[in-house]
């Protein structure tokens, strides 16, 4: 029966690489799947957005050129209705790509199923700093906002239907890394993470440009946070850290404030250094999240961490890409390690895992996008 799929399913884990769906001679940066599961788009450091139809038994695909990419495309997210696309980089603009995947027949020529309109609007967040990056870019879960976490502290929104950036709230004291909304249920929630070792909860109703205090805070991470990922039940998210760990929590237990404690990026720089050893970590002496996850390794850039499927996996296990090229996934309960999937020989930096099918995807600095 539909109830009794999770618990079957979750027993059969992603295990076998079925090789590369794509490879590029740059850096994959970015791996995700529409909302419905029929499409797969990956974004790369030559400034190209692939996009494969899942529902094919080969996964042919198509491309969308980016404007204006500096360095590389650092995140995208596409829209609820899977008709949008945005994308950031190092830029005052964030950008929109519009796609509109039409009812087709499977035979049909892929460039005829794939409706793409050659199209890109420039968004203008307006920093008022030369150097920006949109590090993490989150459509609404109406699709009506864009909301983004910038390297100068900030929260930025945009709305589409004003086409105009309506808020620019001062956030964190260090980069934010990451932005999530907590779920359709609840679509006023969002969470932000930031270098500055805090996760912070967020109601849209009372964010302004003028006021910029959180509804709570939760404090654990020793380190600079890469990473927030909504279970989507406006309860629990995790995050990844600098520290090496990934950690699991419950808005429940948010404080007003949250005591800060010396960073251990104060020491060194994880682009280029080694973490410090399991003894030299800081560990935050109030640490309110719910479990902690170690054993893979975050490092050079802002790897991704989520929870496994509703429909497949009951939602048993957290997963996340890893600087030595492995995929982990962990049991959300006992915290234990159980599966590693080998295959890369670079960072994996952003996997998904297909919300329908028992398929995960890896994007890695290798420049393949492999498919297990």
């Amino acid at each position: 029966s539909p109830s009794d799929l999770p618990s079957m399913a979750s027993r059969f884990l992603p295990s076998l690489n079925r090789g590369p769906i794509g490879k590029s001679e740059a850096y994959m940066f970015c791996g995700q799947f529409s909302l419905d599961g029929k499409f797969f788009m990956s974004a790369s450091q030559d400034q190209v957005i692939r996009i494969y139809d899942v529902n094919t038994i080969l996964l042919k695909k198509s491309t969308i050129s980016t404007a204006n990419v500096g360095w590389s495309i650092i995140d995208c997210n596409p829209s609820p209705d899977n008709k949008l696309l945005v994308y950031s980089s190092w830029s005052p603009y964030i950008h929109l790509a519009t796609f509109a995947p039409q009812d087709y027949d499977p035979n049909e020529d892929i460039d005829k199923r794939l409706k793409y309109i050659e199209k890109h609007e420039q968004l203008y967040l307006n920093p008022g700093n030369y150097r920006f990056c949109a590090f993490a870019v989150r459509f609404s879960p109406d699709g009506k906002e864009i909301l983004a976490g910038s390297n100068d502290d900030h929260l930025y929104i945009y709305d589409l239907e004003k086409n105009v950036r309506t808020e620019k709230i001062h956030a964190h004291k260090s980069d934010i890394n990451t932005v999530c909304y907590a779920g359709s249920s609840c679509p006023n929630l969002f969470y932000s993470g930031s270098d500055d070792g805090l996760c912070k909860v967020w109601d849209r109703r009372q964010c302004s440009t003028s006021s910029s205090t959180p509804v709570g805070i939760l404090a654990g991470h020793s380190d600079g946070i890469t990473c927030v990922t909504s279970k989507g039940d406006g309860r629990y998210f995790i995050s990844n850290g600098k520290d090496q760990t990934c950690k699991l929590w419950d808005i429940r237990k948010m404080a007003d404030s949250a005591p800060q404690i010396p960073r251990a990026s104060n020491l060194w720089d994880y682009r280029y250094e080694a973490a410090p050893s399991r003894h030299a970590r800081v560990i935050h002496p109030h640490d309110q999240s719910l479990m902690t996850y170690t054993g893979h390794h975050v490092l050079q850039t802002l790897i991704r961490c989520y929870f496994s499927p509703m429909s497949t996996t009951g939602q048993q296990y957290i997963y996340t890409g890893s600087h030595d090229g492995i995929v982990y996934i962990f049991d959300i309960l006992t915290g234990q390690i159980v599966k590693r999937l080998y295959g890369h020989s670079h960072i994996v930096r952003d996997v998904n895992w297909h919300p329908y099918l028992p398929v995960l995807f890896s994007s890695s600095w290798d420049g393949t996008c492999l498919m297990w």
